[in-house]
């Protein structure tokens, strides 16, 4: 059975390309657990990633260019910015492969529709574009943000899920 595709925030993608460097460094754990804390802003345990990265290996994984770009910034304060261009080679790689398809999402078709205008302005440009991209694909929005979540889950016609929750289902 296809299921349907999923449309990912930028810390979740920022979370899957830190495991795959991670594990392709075979990196210490208190180094991982450092890292991926960081990220999530709570602790991400070793099952979890597992099961992360087997239930996005099984769908599609479309991420905007907000998104990509977004995760690929890293802030000054991230662990990972002493190896920013090693962390960003490796995730180049992985971005440009066809685990993920990026999904183009241009500001212009965007500002067309008035009601993702309006969510440009209420939650900016990143956000707008994976609802907008949900909306033409049919996908699965996967998030870990909760205000994001909360308002888009009561919204008819969208399909939005938090991670936690989506980790509970079976792979």
């Amino acid at each position: 059975m296809q299921q349907r595709p999923i449309v990912i925030d930028t810390n979740l993608l920022l979370t899957y390309l830190a495991i795959r460097y991670l594990d392709g460094r075979d990196a210490p754990k208190a180094w991982r657990d450092q890292i991926l804390t960081e990220i999530r802003g709570k602790a991400f345990a070793e099952p979890e990633q597992r099961r992360f990265l087997l239930k996005l290996g099984r769908q599609r994984v479309l991420p905007t260019p907000h998104v990509i770009s977004e995760a690929l910034k890293l802030r000054k304060t991230s662990a990972f910015h002493q190896e920013k261009e090693a962390f960003r080679t490796v995730s180049l790689d992985i971005v440009a492969s066809d685990v993920i398809s990026e999904i183009p999402c241009p500001i212009m078709e965007i500002c067309l529709h008035e009601d993702f205008r309006e969510l440009i302005c209420l939650y900016g440009l990143t956000d707008a574009g994976l609802i907008f991209a949900a909306s033409r694909t049919g996908a699965l929005v996967l998030t870990d943000d909760m205000r994001f979540f909360s308002y888009y889950s009561e919204k008819p016609g969208y399909v939005i899920e938090l991670l936690d929750i989506y980790l509970q289902e079976p792979a």
